[in-house]
C-alpha cells in the first residue's frame, strides 16, 4: 500500500522531469550522456547490432569494431558495429551511423533482420538488441573493424556480446 501512495505522489514530479528532460533533448538535439543513462534503467532503448559475416575457406568469420580507448564503459573492447536508435530515427539513419562506424558507403549489402533480444540486466539499462545480418564476400574490406573467426573470438570483446552471439548461433539463427 504504501508502495502505491509513494508512487502516486511521485507520479506528477516524474511527468514534469521527463518534460523538462524531452525539451532539452529537442533544444539541443540530445540529452547528456549522464540523463541518458539514468533514463535507460527506467525506459527502455533499442540498439541495432549490425552482425557482419562472411564465408571463408576456413570457415565463418564476423566483423568487429573497437570501442573508443576513452569509452566510460567498454573502453578499447572488441563489439559489433551498432547504434542506438532515437525516436525520430528512421532505418536510413541507422545506415548511415553503421555506415560511419564501418568507414564505409553505402553498405557493401542490404542488411536483414535477423533476431530481437530484450536485456533486463544490461550494463546501460534495458535494452532491446535488435540483430541484423549482412552476409558479404570476401573482397569487402572495411575502413573500420577486422573480422574475426566465429569460433575463436578475441578474448577482449564486451563480454555480454559473446553470450548474444552464442545464443544466436544456438537458436541456429547464424
Amino acid at each position: 500500500m504504501m508502495e502505491w501512495i509513494f508512487l502516486k505522489l511521485l507520479e506528477p514530479l516524474c511527468k514534469r522531469q521527463l518534460h523538462y528532460l524531452a525539451t532539452f533533448a529537442k533544444r539541443e538535439g540530445q540529452l547528456p550522456l549522464y540523463a541518458f543513462r539514468e533514463l535507460t534503467h527506467v525506459v527502455p532503448y533499442a540498439a541495432f547490432e549490425l552482425l557482419i559475416i562472411r564465408q571463408t575457406p576456413s570457415g565463418k568469420e564476423i566483423l568487429l569494431t573497437r570501442r573508443e580507448p576513452n569509452d566510460p564503459a567498454w573502453p578499447h573492447l572488441w563489439h559489433f558495429p551498432g547504434t542506438i536508435a532515437r525516436i525520430t530515427d528512421t532505418i536510413e539513419r541507422i545506415t548511415t551511423r553503421w555506415e560511419q562506424e564501418l568507414g564505409v558507403s553505402p553498405l557493401p549489402a542490404q542488411p536483414r533482420y535477423l533476431a530481437m533480444q530484450f536485456d533486463d540486466d544490461h550494463p546501460c539499462g534495458r535494452t532491446l538488441h535488435l540483430f541484423h545480418v549482412m552476409e558479404v564476400s570476401l573482397l569487402f574490406e572495411p575502413v573500420e573493424g577486422m573480422f574475426h573467426p566465429l569460433n575463436d573470438l578475441p578474448s577482449d570483446m564486451i563480454g555480454f556480446q559473446v553470450s548474444q552471439l552464442s545464443t544466436l548461433r544456438a537458436k541456429k539463427t547464424l
